[in-house]
Order: structure tokens, then C-alpha cells, then sequence
């Protein structure tokens, strides 16, 4: 039986092929606006080479690549793929599909006419000695986006693929719905588990970029049954909420900030506290969590502060699990092996652990500034500062390993950090704020000079007694 085409809509019997089809097709010469470089034309139906197979498309996915391919950003793909003698002056996207098979070329083993199959992105020659040698397909030189880089795409009647692309359709699903998440989902499948040793582990925090699109909504969820713990930054809580029906444990709504790309100037002093406040700040979107925060509290051996800002007190639970600890609001204070054991019966029994005794107090009221330390670090005190004045204090390295015994104030807040830091290890430099020099706006350290302080690679033998710091003198640089 010979065919010279079929309407969209309908398919010729399964295994004849019609002479002609009808494809959406982009050409070099209207390249832009996809909306005016996609036309729907009559082409010439491709036939199957050795190892290629020819599917009647009954759905197609849509992805951004051929958005890129319609502007000719950043390559026109035609003019590549004619520079390496394509005959063909016409492009047939789309990198998704689900389809029927209606033909195979020489060679072709494991698919056959009939067949109901997904179409998977990953094109390279069976014949390249990358892949012949058993390494890494999808880096090889002939790897390439297929329905991106390569033409007869899903965006025709038919489209051409190789039999390694070729997968069987998932009989549950609908042809829609198979067609619709293999890019999206090997990428994302890739990213996660691609990498040998650098594999997603259960508990790891896996933070997902755009995780209501197409990658990132299959991110969560390839995350979430790995054991891991997806958190999705998003443009809108809608967005969010979604991505935590997927299974994200909570999101980010990046329009609350403005830190994005690069930071300002140093010299820039209102936009550098504009845009730490907003780090700062950066939190996820999760029940009493206000804000977290995050600093360097020693470099040898390198210990990372996270610090997070509740919206009211809280008791809270600690569960250590492998490279990360949950912090579980709510409930009695304590230390649980696993989050299994925070039963109703295990919480009824543990009994709160006594307040440990307070080091350092530190108070601001009617712009007055009070710091009492005893032998309190440096860091803790500095740390108490910021959270009672709101001041942009970066706690430098070593400030955890000196230890302060004072008691300062009521006085303006300039003055008092000034007497607290005189005496210590770092240069300083208080910066005012809301044009009242008494106020603090910004506090820079720098530590003064080699020798002042104790090598954290080699620590002292006893930890020595805490020096008031009014009684600290200033050591000179050798």
C-alpha cells in the first residue's frame, strides 16, 4: 500500500509509512520570535538508516531548547548541521515524544513495528569509540540533544530516532503524560545519582533551583525517594506549595529577596549592608523559622556556625543523622538518636535538660548598650551584639578561642564595643548608622598581626584563665 500523506490526526496502518508528513519546521531565514519561526509544512517523511528507528508521533513534549533553536540562540542549528553536510534547509524540533513504531533500519534488534515506545534525548553513534570502549555516552564526541542538535524531532509525524533512545512506554500512563517528563527527567536523574561518589544520599539537603519547572519538579521527587531532603527556591509561595506537594520539605521564595548575582562594592557601604541583611536573612520557608545565618567559627579545623532565628522561643529536639542534624521545633529539649524515637511515649519520658548557665548577657534599650561576659567567647558576645542591635558584625576566625570576662555599660553602643574589642586581637572599625555616629551600623575586624593569637593548629596544653578586657593590652605586630 503506498500513501502520500495522512491528516493530523490519524495514522496510515501500523507499518505503512506515507511519502510525506506534516511537521512544525523552523528555517534560518525567520529565525526569532518562536511564535514566527515555527510554520507547519509539508516534508518529505525520513527513512530509518542502520541502527535508526521511525515513530508515528502521537504526542510531543515541549522543552526550552527549541525556544533556542526558533531565536538561533546561541547557534543556529541549521547552519551547524549544514556546515557538516545535511542536505535538509529546514529544522524538526522537540526532544520528547511518545509514539508507535512504524519502521527500523538494518540492524536494529530489539525494537519492532508495532511497538509502543518513549523517545529518550540522549543521541550518540553506537559506533563512536568513546561508547564502544564502555565509558560515558553522553560525553563522547558524538553526543549530541536529539530534536535540538539533530533533526526529525517530535514536532512531525514522524521523527527519527536511534535504537538505544528507544524505551517502552509505561502502559499506565497516557500517550500525554509518558511523552512529557523524559528530558526533564534523565537531566535531573543525571545531576543526582549520574556521578559515581558523588551520589545524593539519604539525608543529604538537596537544594533544587526553579522547582516548579520541568528539571526541578522531578528533582524533588527523584531527592524525596532517595531519602534525601529537597528544599525548592521558587518565584511565588503558590509555586512553593506545589513543590511541596511533590515532596519538597520546604521552599524558598526568592522574589522576598534582592541578593542576587554579585555583591556590591566593598567601598559601597549602603549596598553592602543592604545585601548582607538580605543573606542574612535567607531562610526557608518553613513554620517558626524566621532566618538563618551562617559564618566561619574556626578555619582549623574548619567549623561552620548556623544559627536560626525563631519567630518565638522554642523547645527543640536534635537528631544526629549521618552528615546532617535536624533540628525538630517543638516538644521536649534533648538529644535523639534518630527521628524514629521522637514517639509520644519516648517524649513523654525524657526529661528537659537544665538551662546551661548563661556566659554572656548582653541588653539595648533607650540606645543603650550593657555586655556582662563571663568567660564568654569573643564570638558569643559579638554574636549578641548583632541580635540586640542589629548590627552587621562577620565574626572572624579564632574569635570562639577568646575568651572575655567584662562587664560594660549601660552606655552608647559605639562606646561599649569600642571598650569590648580595645583590648583584644583584632584591628577595628565601627561604622555608624541612620547618620548617628553613637549608633552601630557595621563592625569590620582584622586580626592584628601574626602571634597574637595561638595557632589553632597547635592549641595550647590547658586552656588559659580569661583576661578582662579592660585589663587587655594591645601586643604590636613584630
Amino acid at each position: 500500500m503506498i500513501i502520500d500523506s495522512v491528516p493530523i490526526g490519524s495514522l496510515p496502518p501500523i507499518g505503512v509509512v506515507p511519502k510525506r508528513m506534516l511537521a512544525q519546521t523552523i528555517r534560518s531565514s525567520r529565525l526569532g520570535d518562536p511564535l514566527h519561526a515555527f510554520k507547519l509544512e509539508e516534508i518529505d517523511v525520513p527513512s530509518p538508516a542502520e541502527g535508526e528507528v521511525l515513530i508515528a508521533v502521537m504526542a510531543a513534549g515541549i522543552n526550552f531548547n527549541n525556544v533556542w533553536a526558533a531565536r538561533g540562540v546561541p547557534i543556529d542549528v541549521i547552519a551547524a548541521r549544514r556546515a557538516q553536510g545535511s542536505p535538509h534547509e529546514f529544522h524538526v524540533g522537540g526532544s520528547d515524544a511518545s509514539g508507535i513504531v512504524y519502521a527500523v533500519g538494518a540492524g536494529v534488534a530489539n525494537v519492532k513495528v508495532g511497538d509502543e515506545i518513549v523517545v529518550h534525548p540522549g543521541y550518540w553513534n553506537p559506533q563512536d569509540p568513546h561508547v564502544k570502549a564502555g565509558k560515558d555516552p553522553m560525553l563522547a564526541q558524538s553526543a549530541q540533544i536529539w530534536g535540538y542538535n539533530t533533526n526529525f524531532g517530535s514536532f512531525g509525524q514522524f521523527a527519527l530516532a536511534y535504537e538505544h533512545q528507544i524505551l517502552p512506554k509505561a502502559k499506565h500512563l497516557s500517550w500525554e503524560l509518558a511523552a512529557a517528563p523524559t528530558l526533564v527527567g534523565t537531566t535531573a536523574y543525571r545531576m543526582l545519582h549520574g556521578w559515581k561518589g558523588h551520589e545524593v544520599e539519604s539525608n543529604d539537603v538537596v537544594l533544587v533551583w526553579g522547582g516548579s519547572g520541568g528539571v526541578g519538579s522531578q528533582a524533588i521527587q527523584i531527592a524525596k525517594i532517595a531519602g534525601a531532603i529537597p528544599i525548592a527556591v521558587v518565584s511565588d509561595a503558590g509555586r512553593g506549595e506545589y513543590c511541596k506537594s511533590l515532596g519538597a520539605a520546604g521552599f524558598i521564595d526568592r522574589s522576598e529577596f534582592t541578593h542576587w548575582g554579585q555583591p556590591p562594592h566593598w567601598t559601597d557601604e549602603v549596598g553592602q549592608k543592604q545585601w548582607t541583611a538580605q543573606a542574612r536573612a535567607f531562610a526557608v520557608n518553613q513554620g517558626e523559622v524566621k532566618g538563618v545565618r551562617v559564618g566561619l567559627l574556626s578555619s582549623k579545623p574548619p567549623v561552620t556556625r548556623v544559627v536560626l532565628d525563631l519567630k518565638s522561643p522554642q523547645a527543640y529536639q536534635l537528631f544526629p543523622l549521618g552528615k546532617s542534624v535536624i533540628v525538630k521545633l517543638g516538644g521536649p529539649v534533648g538529644i535523639a538518636e534518630t527521628p524514629q524515637a521522637a514517639t509520644p511515649e519516648v517524649a513523654d519520658a525524657q526529661v528537659p535538660a537544665p538551662a546551661p548557665e548563661k556566659k554572656v548577657a548582653v541588653s539595648y534599650q533607650d540606645g543603650m548598650l550593657s555586655i556582662t561576659s563571663n568567660k564568654g567567647s569573643l564570638a558569643d558576645v559579638l554574636n549578641e551584639v548583632h541580635l540586640q542591635t542589629g548590627a552587621d558584625i562577620a565574626i572572624p576566625a579564632g574569635a570562639e578561642q577568646e575568651n572575655v570576662a567584662v562587664s560594660l555599660g549601660p552606655a552608647p553602643p559605639r562606646d561599649v564595643v569600642a571598650k569590648l574589642l580595645d583590648g583584644s586581637h583584632y584591628n577595628f572599625i565601627i561604622v555608624g548608622a541612620d547618620g548617628d555616629i553613637s549608633k552601630i551600623g557595621r563592625v569590620i575586624l582584622s586580626l592584628k598581626g601574626a602571634g597574637n593569637v595561638p595557632s589553632q593548629a597547635q592549641p595550647a596544653e590547658s586552656e588559659p584563665e580569661p583576661v578582662p578586657v579592660a585589663a587587655m593590652q594591645p601586643i604590636s605586630p613584630k
